[in-house]
């Protein structure tokens, strides 16, 4: 089996009252806070899981959804994971589908010399 290569590794971010810097060894980006912690609550990312079995070797499954304070007090590693994961569906991947940023680079040459002729 083979690994995925990532487009891009997070080496830090920062944690602003409003935006979260990301810094990484290709690009940096300044998100919104807001719009990546509704992220986490929408994409399920701040549900829990534990199992467990008790004394007799039943097993045993409690859930629940952690607060953004917990959230951000989780390992470093696992806040870049959805960092990363939320740079590449929902920055990256809404310039690779904007329509008409698309249609504009495909459209321009052609009417680049009626644009000049103005």
């Amino acid at each position: 089996m083979s690994k995925v290569q990532n487009l891009f590794e997070i080496s830090d971010y920062n944690v602003w009252e409003n935006d979260i810097e990301i810094f990484s060894n290709k690009k940096d980006w300044v998100i919104s806070r807001k719009g990546f912690e509704n992220w986490l609550l929408f994409d399920d990312r701040l549900n829990w899981e534990m199992n467990v079995s008790d004394h007799a070797g039943e097993h045993q499954q409690e859930t629940g959804v952690m607060t953004l304070d917990e959230y951000w007090s989780l390992d470093q590693e696992a806040i870049k994971k959805d960092l990363y994961d939320y740079v590449v569906t929902r920055v990256i991947g809404e310039e690779v589908f904007d329509v008409f940023k698309s249609l504009g680079a495909i459209l321009n040459p052609i009417y680049s010399p009626v644009n000049s002729a103005r």
